[in-house]
């Protein structure tokens, strides 16, 4: 048996309301750009190489920032 660290993603929004009908988030997914432990199994000969993690399960992309300006009709 293979013992794993364990695994947190943290993600994080912020946002402001501009006026009654508008408003703009700021988002970060992976805030600490953490990474799984490489699985042997998923390391080589199958779709998940070269990542080594089951991409279903993690994300295979570092830290994400986003903006988003909202505007309601």
């Amino acid at each position: 048996m293979v013992k794993k660290s364990p695994y947190l993603e943290t993600s994080m929004v912020v946002g402001y309301e501009l006026t009654d009908k508008s408003s703009i988030s700021v988002s970060v997914q992976n805030l600490f750009d953490s990474y799984p432990d490489k699985d042997a199994s998923y390391n080589s000969g199958s779709s998940y190489y070269p990542f080594g993690v089951n991409q279903f399960l993690y994300p295979l992309l570092g830290r994400q920032l986003y903006v988003t300006y909202q505007v309601r009709f």
